[in-house]
């Protein structure tokens, strides 16, 4: 878990001060998109030094192969990263590669307007989309400088916002001096609707102003007009979790252009709470797949967390009256049914998997599945010489390993089972097996993923189910190599 603040001074001294400042515009320029036409995109741009989200945009439907996505969110001097997918699956959320098509790209040293062009490609990056977007992540007051460019001024601003999703209501008010060319202290109130979504609002001004902007898919756009100093601000921004962008052009009532500037405010004191990891799919065995019961693998897609915490994941089996938990941070395992002691006969094995950080916990997207076997026909194949005379934990091979690599125990008689590795430090790193197993050979896999090149230990503990019989421990040494 990570929680980040923001502080106004050292963010305005640090950033919006720098000799390089400017509010940028980027351009993404997409072509040969074909393949995701009828699909929602949506892209996430990434502040590269603090990790924020500086803003948002979602494209609702593509209707053309080609077409450009333009993000007032750029402040020179700054890199930035840009994170997009198309959902693939409709339905109407992340989903890790091959799921939904994700891409990632890079800004570095913004010095003025960026266009990037982007041909689809099917070189995909799982982005750990951190989830919905909501207008709610904007509650809070925004600070900052704003800069009138044709006349050289620069000031303060604020911007304070409220949403209120149970009521579907949005209020905002921009509080600044010389923003609009007057000299004095301007305060501009709005309130308005927020869709039943909660990505979207209409938010009118209030008197003595007039005219409305809307919030809409990370974008912000509208008009305002003061009768008595004869003049319009037509507005155009960008808005995000830590930062708002708006640029404007003020005409006079006769349409004649008079200035144009822009805004950048930063949200006071920022925090990100720890984020829920991201989705992740159950991959085997299919629904209702006939699977063998002696090495049933099991398998799903990896759920990365967007704070860079650790992901292990819970693999609950359900059958026959049995509830058994693996815990393990690999993305796969093999089961053998016959260390379960079951009669002959066949079996419904209910499955589902869950990713948790330590903190949050979420189930896999497909839900929960099932599949069966036949105990029978692997019993019939058994013989007295698989039943080995003595416990045992064998070297893993290939040792060393990159990426996979397989170990094997024996056991002579029915015993709980824990398989665990652990570094050199003695801090457990998995656990591999955790369950009451038959006598006979067993193995498992265990993937390098996550794991750093180095020494790690491997450790079993078998307590017999007989009374009377003492345990079996003992470690072993392996070596990845990456």
């Amino acid at each position: 878990m990570r929680s980040h603040h923001l502080f106004l001074s050292l963010l305005l001294c640090g950033s919006l001060c720098s000799t390089a400042f400017g509010q940028f515009k980027l351009t993404i320029k997409f072509s040969q998109m074909d393949a995701n036409l009828g699909q929602r995109l949506e892209i996430r741009v990434y502040d590269e030094t603090t990790g924020f989200e500086v803003g948002f945009a979602k494209v609702p439907e593509i209707t053309d192969p080609a077409f450009d996505v333009q993000l007032f969110v750029l402040v020179g001097g700054k890199s930035y990263r840009v994170d997009f997918y198309a959902d693939v699956n409709d339905n109407g959320q992340y989903d890790p590669p091959p799921f939904d098509d994700a891409w990632r790209l890079h800004v570095t040293d913004v010095q003025g307007d960026v266009t990037m062009p982007f041909a689809r490609s099917t070189d995909f990056t799982d982005i750990a989309w951190p989830g919905p977007f909501s207008l709610s992540v904007l509650d809070g007051m925004f600070r900052g400088v704003w800069k009138n460019e044709t006349f050289s001024t620069t000031d303060s601003i604020q911007m304070n916002v409220a949403v209120d999703l149970e009521n579907k209501q949005a209020n905002a008010s921009f509080t600044s001096k010389g923003l609009f060319g007057n000299p004095q202290t301007e305060t501009l109130t709005f309130s308005g609707p927020v869709t039943q979504d909660g990505d979207t609002a209409n938010v009118v001004a209030d008197a003595p102003w007039s005219g409305d902007l809307m919030f809409a898919n990370g974008h912000l756009s509208g008009a305002v007009t003061l009768q008595s100093a004869g003049l319009t601000s037509n507005l155009e921004g960008t808005f995000g979790v830590a930062q708002a962008v708006v640029r404007y052009r003020i005409t006079l009532l006769d349409g004649t252009d008079f200035a144009t500037g822009y805004a950048v405010v930063l949200k006071d004191n920022v925090i990100v709470p720890n984020r829920v990891p991201g989705p992740f799919v159950r991959l085997s065995p299919q629904e209702g797949a006939a699977v063998d019961p002696q090495s049933t693998l099991l398998s799903w897609t990896s759920s990365h967390d967007a704070d860079g915490d650790p992901v292990t994941y819970d693999v609950s089996l359900t059958f026959d009256g049995t509830d058994t938990t693996f815990s393990l941070s690999d993305t796969s395992m093999t089961v053998d049914f016959l260390s379960f002691g079951l009669l002959d006969g066949s079996y419904t094995a209910n499955w589902s998997v869950t990713a948790t950080d330590g903190q949050h916990t979420i189930q896999a997207s497909n839900g929960a599945g099932s599949f069966t076997f036949d105990i029978a026909t692997a019993v019939s194949q058994e013989t007295p010489a698989q039943i080995p005379e003595e416990f045992a934990l064998s070297q893993n091979f290939p040792n060393p390993f990159n990426p996979t690599t397989t170990i094997e125990f024996a056991l002579p008689q029915q015993a709980h089972v824990t398989l665990k590795v652990f570094d050199l430090l003695g801090r457990e790193i998995a656990t591999l097996v955790d369950a009451r197993l038959r006598p006979g050979f067993h193995r498992t896999v265990l993937s390098g993923e996550g794991l750093s090149s180095g020494i790690y230990l491997y450790r079993i503990h078998a307590q017999p189910v007989t009374d009377g019989v003492p345990p079996f421990s003992t470690t072993r040494k392996f070596v990845l190599l990456k």
